[in-house]
């Protein structure tokens, strides 16, 4: 958004720098939550990848052993319902896949795309997505019907990616 307010600025000839700026804080004030959300998660998942936490959660996972791959895709489907972002869930989780994968001898890419795979099938129940949706559409204050109706959906879908992920872990 920052890029397309400076885009527009350099691009249009009768926008002023007032007008720039007035434009800015509008973003700034409209976003500010989402942005201090964003800022709190990669704080969060920083401090877990420089403590060794995700390493350690990585090796207690292993003990799952080598059924883990079919879990893995719930844990980016978590990871997406409750940040409501694909991109903030593989920042948290990515590296805990990686650090399984890499003690179950199971491609650390395969988890990291199954926690990607699990997280896109969380975004059409996360309340943040569903918020915004029903927003666009006219139909705030009917969250609760929307989430019934794509519920089972998501489940289904996760349920397929996490037998998929699980068979080509076998493979791979």
């Amino acid at each position: 958004m920052l890029l397309a307010v400076i885009v527009s600025f350099l691009v249009m000839p009768t926008m002023k720098v007032r007008d720039l700026f007035g434009q800015l804080g509008k973003t700034l004030a409209e976003l500010w939550q989402a942005l201090a959300l964003i800022a709190v998660i990669l704080v969060l998942a920083n401090i877990a990848n420089f403590s060794g936490g995700t390493t350690s959660m990585g090796v207690a996972l292993a003990a799952v052993g080598p059924i883990f791959p079919l879990i893995a895709p719930i844990i980016g489907w978590i990871g997406v319902f409750l940040t409501g972002s694909v991109v903030n869930n593989n920042t948290l989780f990515a590296p805990l896949q990686v650090a399984t994968g890499e003690r179950i001898d199971v491609s650390p890419g395969l988890l990291v795309a199954a926690n990607t795979a699990g997280g896109n099938t969380a975004k059409v129940i996360s309340p943040q997505s569903i918020a915004i949706a029903a927003g666009a559409v006219g139909l705030s204050g009917r969250e609760g019907e929307i989430l019934r109706a794509s519920i089972l959906y998501s489940l289904g879908m996760l349920a397929f990616i996490c037998i998929w992920n699980f068979v080509l872990s076998l493979l791979v």
